[in-house]
């Protein structure tokens, strides 16, 4: 009995030991397979950035995204790049949106920017601009806003401003402009005034110089004029415009004068001549590059929009970037927009002089302006007196109308009264359509 109960015993020992032991062998197996097998990586978010411009101007882009890529290496970027014109550009947005293939992030031309949320393109960033808000504390222009709704963020500053020809302001014994706008001086008459001795013209009165080449009919470049002449395109509600009132066809009187009597030219017709170097004043919207660059071996200056007889006031526009409504990747495209807006563009503030909408990087421009007389000073000066350009609903329904209205204005074929009366009705037809 005693040896059967031992018996028992030792098998049950033995079973037990048994049984610890396959376990441990178990265990160290799998503990081996873990270690030995790789953890299958992570999958990569892609997000797609569209873009128009050039070759210069995308690979500016790439220097950040590739900066950006490093800081988030969960996260692809792909560029699409689009060649030409905004035109061209949102033609392909609008189709790649009727396709379902709209890229998680875009820029959005100034034309657009009330469609793009409108009508639903555009993701609402509210919620994600007032959770960063201190970070937007630091952009001089906020988060673009539509009926109380952030939907887009502006990297750069287009700010209204003149290039002019150093070297031609010296060889004609001319005031240069940056010395009279430090000398308080610097106005729309001395524009006026500078501009007609700086045209020269050929025998049969082809431009061999143009005094002021100005974009038209852009009314980002023709707009401003009416604001320092005192007046306003639209009331506060855009429920009426206010363009065809006295004070603002002041302005475009004024403006269709200088065109008329040859001081002032469309870009689009003598851009070879000011590429050569061949012009008083080029309207811009960035720092001038230093000799060799843009202009051949011409030195240029900067000055600020001159200053109007009843207000002294600069207009600037945004190209902001969007995120589009149906991205899948909504955190992901915000943190980039937000790089992109902030230390990704300082490749471009180094290279091309771009202005940024994004405080911190405004020292960036310090290396860049030493060239300059004065600096940053009058730019900076400017950016404290800035005003943006109005945004009215269906906004590119409203430039489809002022555009062509400019043009004849500019080209001198009907008076201004006269255009801008025809142009008042049928936006305010559309205000009413729209409200």
């Amino acid at each position: 009995m005693v040896r059967t109960r031992w018996f028992v015993s030792a098998v049950l020992c033995m079973g037990v030991s048994l049984g610890l032991a396959i376990g441990v062998v178990i265990g160290v197996f799998m503990s081996f397979m873990v270690t030995a097998v790789p953890a299958i990586a992570a999958e990569k978010v892609k997000l797609v950035v569209a873009e128009w411009g050039s070759q210069v101007y995308w690979d500016l882009h790439e220097q950040g995204i590739a900066e950006f890529e490093k800081l988030h290496p969960d996260i692809d970027i792909e560029l699409w790049r689009t060649p030409g014109n905004d035109a061209k550009y949102w033609e392909q947005i609008m189709v790649r949106a009727a396709a379902g293939m709209m890229p998680d992030v875009f820029r959005v031309w100034s034309t657009q920017q009330t469609e793009v949320f409108r009508y639903g393109y555009a993701m609402d960033l509210t919620p994600l601009v007032q959770k960063d808000s201190e970070f937007f504390k630091q952009f001089v222009i906020p988060p673009i806003a539509l009926d109380g709704k952030h939907y887009a963020i502006a990297d750069m500053l287009i700010v209204n401003y003149l290039h002019f020809n150093e070297d031609l302001m010296k060889t004609l014994g001319l005031a240069s402009p940056d010395d009279l706008y430090a000398q308080g001086s610097w106005d729309y008459q001395a524009l006026e005034n500078i501009a007609g001795k700086a045209t020269k013209r050929k025998a049969d009165g082809t431009p061999e110089v143009v005094g002021f080449a100005m974009v038209v009919p852009d009314h980002y470049y023709v707009g401003p004029w009416v604001q320092s002449f005192g007046g306003a395109w639209f009331d506060d509600n855009y429920s009426k415009v206010l363009f065809n009132q006295p004070a603002a066809l002041e302005g475009l009187r004024w403006v269709q004068q200088q065109f008329v009597e040859g001081r002032f030219f469309p870009m689009s017709q003598y851009r070879p001549l000011v590429l050569a170097g061949q012009f008083g004043f080029n309207f811009n919207w960035s720092l001038p590059p230093a000799p060799g660059g843009q202009y051949g071996n011409t030195n240029v200056g900067y000055v600020p929009w001159p200053r109007g007889p009843q207000q002294d006031v600069s207009t600037y526009r945004t190209e902001p970037w969007a995120i589009a409504a149906t991205t899948k990747h909504p955190g992901e495209a915000f943190e980039f927009v937000k790089y992109m807006a902030s230390d990704g563009i300082r490749f471009m503030i180094a290279a091309q002089g771009k202005i940024p909408n994004y405080r911190p990087n405004m020292g960036i421009l310090h290396d860049y302006a030493a060239q300059f007389k004065y600096g940053l000073r009058p730019l900076q000066e400017q950016i404290g007196k800035i005003v943006p350009q109005p945004m009215a609903p269906q906004h590119s329904r409203v430039t489809a109308i002022l555009y062509p209205a400019f043009q004849d204005i500019t080209e001198g074929k009907v008076a201004v009264n006269v255009a801008m009366e025809e142009a008042a009705r049928l936006i305010n037809d559309l205000f009413k359509w729209s409200n």
